[in-house]
């Protein structure tokens, strides 16, 4: 059987990978809120923390 993009899409849609939830985007905005230190970006959820990661 041969899988054509369609397919992977496909599964990509079946098992999605982590997500943000609303409570992750509240933390966040609290820990904005909160900080002292300057700090200019704060991932919400595992995958904006993979991705803030991923570009160092």
């Amino acid at each position: 059987m041969i899988v054509g993009s369609g397919e992977t899409s496909k599964a990509a849609f079946a098992q999605p990978g982590p997500t943000t939830t609303a409570a992750d985007v509240a933390e966040g905005v609290w820990r904005a809120v909160h900080d002292t230190t300057g700090r200019l970006r704060f991932p919400a959820g595992p995958d904006a923390v993979a991705l803030a990661n991923a570009q160092g």
